[in-house]
């Protein structure tokens, strides 16, 4: 068995508690644009589009949402303050906090592999 299967086996218990973490922040953060922004901004109108936008934003797609949140409505509106808590709020949890879990499990589990498998067999170099 290879390295790399091995060490997606050893991460696999931490990746499922991670999985139910990111589907945890991923859910808030869809209804809480659903209840704040459907109203007024179209993305966001429905449970599925503001599931679509959030998943938009948590793989790198968000300059129309950012246009969108700070639109010209938004930016002179009630809705400045929320619009700019929310985008900002999610890149800092999602994208530098939760995906740095992710990457913490996986050189963890890579690191005790690597550990385990440095004397059992010669590598090439």
């Amino acid at each position: 068995m290879g390295i790399l299967t091995r060490t997606i086996a050893k991460a696999m218990d931490d990746l499922m508690h991670f999985v139910v973490l990111l589907t945890i922040v991923f859910t808030i953060y869809t209804v809480m644009g659903y209840i704040v922004f459907g109203p007024t901004i179209a993305s966001f109108s429905t449970i599925g589009l503001a599931s679509k936008t959030v998943f938009n934003m948590l793989i790198g797609e968000f300059a129309d949402t950012e246009d969108e949140l700070l639109s010209q409505d938004v930016d002179s509106g009630p809705l400045l303050i929320p619009a700019v808590l929310f985008f900002y709020s999610f890149m800092f949890i999602v994208n530098l906090v939760i995906l740095n879990f992710f990457l913490a499990i996986v050189v963890d589990a890579y690191s005790d592999v690597k550990g385990d498998h440095a004397g059992t067999a010669p590598t090439l170099t």
